[in-house]
């Protein structure tokens, strides 16, 4: 139950984080979201939870964070 806990403790987090960022920043276009997207579902880290993608690092929503041009990867990747 702990895990579980940490787990929806980080995805909060992440979600606080990217909605911070959003207000008054520009988005990226569909070309750049997609490059972002490719590299995250060839992610080792990467959790899918149906249709959802979750970054396993930082707890973030990947279909938002790719969208928003002051996020990067945790990694580095993008």
């Amino acid at each position: 139950m702990e895990e579980k806990d940490n787990k929806l403790e980080r995805l909060v987090r992440g979600a606080i984080g990217i909605a911070k960022n959003i207000t008054g920043v520009g988005l990226t276009t569909d070309e750049v979201k997609k490059q972002r997207l490719d590299i995250c579902k060839s992610c080792e880290y990467l959790i899918k939870k149906n249709k959802i993608l979750i970054c396993g690092k930082c707890g973030c929503f990947v279909m938002l964070k790719a969208k928003v041009v002051k996020e990067n990867c945790p990694l580095n990747k993008w």
